[in-house]
Order: C-alpha cells, then structure tokens, then sequence
C-alpha cells in the first residue's frame, strides 16, 4: 500500500494527531523545518509583524524560487511522489514556498501602508504576491492538505489574504 494513501485514510479518524509526513512539512531541510516553527510561533502570538520571520522568508525565497518555479512549469508530479517514499527527496518545499510568499505580502504591504516601502519595496510586493496568486491557481490538487500540514496559513486565510482588492465578484 502507498504510504500517501494511507496517511490520507488516516486523516479522516477523528481526534487522533497523526504525524504529517515531511514531504509536507519539509522537515527533511533545516531552513524550512526552522522558518516553519518560527512561522506557528507568530501566529500562536497573533502574527505578528516581526522582521526575523520577513528575513526568513526572503532568504528562503531567494534561495529556492528558480528550482521553484522551474518545478512549477514542469507539470512534474514530483510532489505526490515524494509523498509516497520513505526519505523523500524534497524537489521542493510547496507549503513552506507559499508561506514565504504570503510573509512577503504581508509584511511588505504593512510597510507599504505606513510609509516606509520605497519603488523597490513595492515592485517585490507586486512580484511575490502575483506569484502566490498563482500558486493558488493550483495544479494536481496540490493545496488540499495544507490545512492538515504543520503550516500556520490556511487555504481560505490565503485567499482571503491574497484576493485582489479590485477585484468584484460576478453576480449569481
């Protein structure tokens, strides 16, 4: 039996904590594994802005956004592969990309807001949150078990978050 599917059986016993599998958690690399710890810390405090967690996620970024993206426009099923390997190889880290995106956001539209983001500041604001909102545009159903992952962020937090304001919904 695939380890995926029986961790995904699993998840549907009500009130058992089960271990998530690294492949979600990026346990398997220490700059994620600690940036994904930082990031629940905050959010236990009520997410706060602090410039430790925005540097985390803008090293993490410059460090993985090319393999990222390049995993990203390959239509590889990388990703749920690993999910189904003991060790997995961790291409990349999906969860941990998005949460870095979505610290970006945030924090540098703060700054934006009070006065403090220059033209750079706001084009890298523009570039990361047009990335997430692509990610959100999922492929492979790859998002469902974020909420079920060790990541503080949940799907509808992203998209509310990330929804573009000038954006009207379509009448029913």
């Amino acid at each position: 039996a695939h380890l995926w599917l029986a961790w995904a059986t699993l998840v549907l016993v009500a009130g058992q904590d089960l271990a998530v599998p690294a492949v979600l958690d990026c346990t398997y690399d220490e700059g994620w594994d600690t940036f994904r710890r930082s990031l629940r810390e905050n959010a236990a405090g009520g997410w706060e802005i602090e410039e430790d967690i925005f540097s985390q996620a803008d090293g993490l970024i410059s460090k993985h956004l090319l393999p990222f993206l390049a995993f990203h426009r390959s239509k590889s099923n990388e990703f749920f592969y690993d999910c189904d390997r003991e060790e997995p190889r961790g291409t990349i880290c999906l969860y941990g990309m998005l949460s870095a995106l979505f610290v970006h956001h945030i924090y540098l539209r703060h700054k934006i807001a009070v006065g403090m983001g220059d033209s750079d500041d706001q084009k890298v604001f523009n570039d990361s949150t047009n990335v997430a909102r692509l990610l959100l545009i999922n492929k492979n159903n790859c998002l469902d078990f974020l909420d079920s992952s060790g990541w503080p962020i949940t799907l509808v937090r992203l998209v509310a978050v990330l929804h573009p304001t000038d954006v009207k919904p379509l009448p029913l």
